[in-house]
């Protein structure tokens, strides 16, 4: 089983479920809705009540006239401040809660699309994403953990390495260039191999709790094993993080030219940013059915009972559901 016949496999699942781009514009159009509703509105309202006056802050010469209506407006309205404060609050986690979910119901409907060759469909959609969404968010969490720790630790070591070099300095200078470049080298490639297991570890461990039974800390402790076991996971990661980085440097140059472009360039703006904005997506969806296609093969079906292994592997979704359809 080569990558480039995963990556087909791959490509074939997103065309299955390319709905899922209509699916996050709806996302995007919501999260500026709730924006409105949630901060625009209300805070505006709230201006109007306690009579601020923004347009004062704009008829400001410098920054620091700006800064001191500022803080006379807070130090005037403090529940304005409060009710800003509690209004970003609930926006950024209705926008939380709505990426959680769109993002379970995607891995969720890729995965049924593996197994059984379920193509898009609402209802499948949103099963999944509610069955998901906890396993999802607690598993999100646990990865952004270890993505702050990796970060502090990169950064404890970083700063140390960079203290050795200025005292190797006071002595030798080439001795010092050589502890910058040695070290350089050690922390890029270790903080690289670091950042795409877990990362791995991350795309992989939604990909457990889709096929499996939705557990986070057992899918956690399952794919740290499964990345252990099977390094082509991480060769396969790295990949897919090239190809993701290859299609935006594409469309950066896209969105570039077109800007360049005197009058032609202004009126196709605006198409120019759906089109790259559901290009990006779509090469998203690819990547994960990919990733998620790839555990199935390698970790899922491994883990299964041989005889419902092999049947899995050998028999076609829709065959399966004619043998399904003929034993009731």
């Amino acid at each position: 089983m080569g990558y480039i016949e995963i990556i087909k496999e791959g490509l074939q699942v997103a065309n299955k479920n390319w709905q899922l781009i209509l699916i996050q514009f709806l996302f995007m159009f919501l999260g500026f809705l709730f924006m409105l509703i949630i901060v625009g509105i209300p805070l505006a309202i709230a201006f109007i009540i306690f009579g601020v006056d923004l347009t004062e802050m704009l008829r400001q010469p410098d920054l620091a006239g700006v800064f001191r209506i500022a803080g006379e407006m807070v130090s005037k309205s403090l529940l304005i401040v409060i009710f800003v404060v509690l209004s970003f609050i609930l926006y950024a986690a209705s926008l939380v809660c709505m990426s959680i979910f769109v993002w379970a119901g995607t891995i969720g409907l890729l995965a049924r699309t593996i197994q059984n060759g379920q193509s898009f469909s609402l209802q499948v959609f949103w099963s999944e994403a509610r069955r998901l969404f906890f396993p999802v968010f607690i598993y999100a969490n646990i990865a952004g953990l270890g993505f702050t720790l990796f970060t502090m630790i990169m950064g404890v070591l970083g700063e140390s390495a960079n203290q050795l070099v200025i005292l190797a300095e006071t002595s030798e200078a080439a001795f010092s260039e050589f502890l910058r470049i040695f070290f350089g080298l050690l922390l890029g490639t270790t903080g690289l191999l670091i950042f795409l297991f877990i990362l791995g570890t991350t795309l992989y461990g939604f990909g457990y709790l889709a096929f499996n039974r939705p557990r986070p800390f057992r899918g956690l402790k399952q794919t740290v094993l499964y990345m252990y076991r099977n390094p082509k996971a991480l060769l396969l990661t790295s990949i897919m993080i090239a190809v993701f980085l290859a299609v935006l440097f594409v469309i950066s140059l896209v969105s570039i030219f077109s800007a360049s472009i005197p009058v032609i360039g202004t009126l196709l703006t605006l198409p120019l940013n759906f089109a790259s904005q559901a290009a990006l997506w779509y090469a998203m969806v690819i990547i994960i059915a990919s990733l998620l296609l790839f555990y199935y093969r390698t970790g899922y079906l491994s883990s299964l009972p041989s005889s419902r292994s092999d049947q899995d592997t050998i028999q076609k979704p829709g065959e399966r559901q004619a043998a399904v359809l003929t034993k009731e």
